[in-house]
């Protein structure tokens, strides 16, 4: 399981700022690794489902679940890519994988979990903030504009960072104010976390303020003020003195120091702007309405025309228009159900990993409130964090199977392979059948790469 996690927190520490060289878009580059990830992740769950003790940890399959791929299934194959739609499918399973993985983790160690992620959060922030620094101060050397098109120099997408931000902070701060953890480390924490927030404040993502601000409240209501306080407070002290770490970089100490300055701090007064949002839900909404019940199928938002964006910045919206009114019921049942499980797990956690619980927990309701206004859900990094973040929390919470240890088995041995079969198989084959349907479809060129930027895309798509 160590090596596992050792992967995957190289491919999050470099995902988000550095190219591997695999694919000329960091779009495909980064969802081609991460699939290959996914499969070596569900393999080795199944590997290890030798052990009577990793056999008893895995939770249990929820009826909501199965209903959600059933209805994908039925959506997918009667949509207009049935193959696009398949290979999104596979990219569920191969989640779905990675969330049973990181369950069956913290249940069969906890403690050890517990030290990883740890380990793990923190790794990750300092490289994060190291690189910024890092250009900062080169910057400064040379006498580059101190501007945020400088720092970000090898940002995959700005975005990308916030998203994958929204599931770090959460765990940061539940450590920062752990009494399980050394008060070195606590302070490690807190620091890192209001790095992090210095940074966003130039990423300039207005999706951080909206999900982080409403998430608090909701955290109290949930949980209780005395549980969550220390963690809240933390939250807003480290956001308060970020901000000031980013306007003593760029609006003080350049004029101070002499320093070229060129900010483009403004877009911090747009905090009230869409960003195009409105046009993108709106398609969504036209979408849902030719088909209300099934939707149009899975990924196939990313075959309208002329929308602008492969998905609508928006999860409930995008459910709703691939998956139509059951998916996306489904799927509100299934996170209603966890996240009023988890709360009694939450607040029943041991003193040894409750951190760990509870900065999980608050991470999974950053993420679905994040996602209502971007697409956290749909970037391979974020996606990935946050699937892991579901899956600390499924552990904690869910039931154990009582399926006989051969069906677990073979369901993670069928979600390996079709994630093998996602990762692998399209790369055989440059004019492939659905590559014919999608020229025949006659779509914009500008439009033919978008599949990916939802699911995968590897087969280079004909012009029209």
């Amino acid at each position: 399981m160590g090596v596992v996690a050792g992967l995957w927190l190289v491919y999050f520490v470099f995902g988000t700022t550095n190219g591997f060289g695999l694919d000329a878009t960091w779009h495909d580059e980064q969802r081609f690794i991460q699939t290959l990830l996914l499969a070596i992740t569900a393999l080795s769950l199944l590997l290890l489902s030798v052990r009577a003790e990793v056999r008893a940890a895995v939770p249990r399959i929820t009826w909501p679940l199965w209903a959600v791929l059933g209805v994908a299934v039925v959506s997918g194959a009667r949509a207009q890519f049935p193959g696009m739609a398949a290979v999104e499918i596979g990219l569920f399973l191969g989640l779905f994988g990675l969330a049973m993985f990181f369950a069956t983790f913290v249940r069969v160690a906890p403690a050890l979990t517990a030290r990883a992620v740890l380990a793990g959060v923190m790794i990750i922030a300092v490289t994060q903030e190291f690189a910024v620094i890092a250009r900062y101060a080169s910057a400064v050397a040379v006498g580059m504009p101190l501007d945020l098109d400088t720092l970000t120099t090898g940002f995959a997408n700005r975005r990308f960072a916030s998203a994958f931000y929204a599931v770090l902070i959460p765990l940061l701060a539940a450590a920062s104010v752990s009494d399980a953890i050394e008060p070195r480390w606590r302070r490690a924490c807190f620091g890192l976390m209001t790095g992090l927030w210095a940074i966003n404040f130039g990423l300039g993502t207005r999706a951080m303020l909206f999900a982080f601000g409403l998430a608090a409240l909701l955290l109290v209501a949930l949980l209780g003020w005395a549980r969550v306080k220390r963690a809240v407070l933390a939250i807003a002290l480290s956001f308060a003195l970020g901000g000031l770490i980013y306007l003593a970089a760029f609006e003080w100490l350049p004029p101070l120091m002499g320093w070229s300055a060129a900010t483009d701090a403004a877009h911090l007064t747009e905090i009230n702007h869409t960003s195009g949002r409105v046009p993108l839900w709106i398609a969504a909404t036209k979408a849902w309405q030719t088909n209300p019940w099934l939707g149009i199928g899975p990924m196939h938002y990313a075959a309208l025309e002329r929308v602008g964006a492969a998905h609508p910045h928006n999860w409930p919206l995008l459910w709703l228009a691939e998956l139509g009114v059951l998916g996306l019921g489904m799927i509100l049942v299934a996170l209603g159900r966890f996240f009023a499980s988890a709360r009694t797990a939450v607040t029943t956690a041991s003193t040894q990993q409750d951190w760990v619980a509870q900065g999980a927990y608050a991470a999974c309701l950053i993420g679905v409130i994040y996602g209502l206004v971007d697409g956290n859900s749909v970037l391979p990094v974020s996606q990935s964090a946050l699937t892991m973040a579901f899956g600390l929390m499924i552990g904690a919470t869910s039931a154990t199977s009582n399926r006989d240890w051969i069906t677990q088995a073979l369901a993670i041995l069928a979600t390996s392979a079709i994630t093998l079969a996602v990762t692998i198989g399209p790369q055989f084959s440059k004019q492939g059948a659905e590559a014919q349907n999608f020229q025949d479809a006659k779509v914009q060129d500008w439009q033919s790469p978008r599949f990916w930027q939802q699911g995968l895309r590897w087969q280079h798509w004909p012009k029209p």
